[in-house]
């Protein structure tokens, strides 16, 4: 996960207690879940908590923030993007995954405008511990030559429909159509 620290938005709850879930199941493999980000409003020690009371702690790793050339490695070396936000404008953590990994877990808020389940460029998660943690084994289960291939989606995806010109666009098409009302 990359982005703000921010449990109630960002689902990070959900999240972890997906990852307790699955170590309760004693599922064959084991996750490590790497949350990188600043802290929101005391968020990072409410989730070090959780993660204790859960009994995870061999599973969440704190980062911390990371900008620049960092973050987009952390991105690109990543085996899975996780992104379970609870609601969500247009998220440039998303996008950014999308367009340097490639394969990435999402909540139906933090899908931009849908298009990752459209275009069957990621998985899609329904917002619950249940889901996520269905959405994991789902993940871990797919081939490799299914991952390159939804990375290869996703980066399409970017490339066609998050492109300045197309986002430019999109919003000069509307505010025409908005003005001639």
């Amino acid at each position: 996960y990359l982005g703000r620290l921010h449990i109630e938005q960002k689902g990070l709850d959900l999240l972890l207690e997906a990852l307790a879930a699955r170590k309760i199941e004693k599922k064959e493999r084991k996750v490590a879940l790497v949350l990188v980000g600043t802290d929101w409003q005391g968020s990072q020690a409410r989730l070090e908590a959780m993660r204790e009371e859960l009994e995870i702690d061999d599973q969440v790793y704190f980062w911390g923030p990371a900008y620049n050339e960092e973050k987009f490695d952390l991105l690109s070396d990543a085996d899975l993007f996780i992104h379970t936000s609870r609601w969500e404008g247009m998220s440039f953590a998303v996008a950014e995954a999308l367009a340097v990994n490639g394969y990435c877990l999402l909540t139906p808020p933090a899908d931009p405008g849908g298009l990752v389940s459209v275009s069957n460029a990621g998985i899609i998660s329904a917002e619950s511990v249940e889901g996520i943690k269905s959405a994991i084994d789902s993940a871990i289960r797919k081939t490799e030559e299914e991952v390159v291939e939804i990375r290869q989606k996703a980066k399409t995806l970017v490339k066609e429909e998050m492109s300045w010109g197309k986002i430019a666009s999109t919003v000069e098409t509307g505010y025409r159509k908005f003005l001639e009302l």
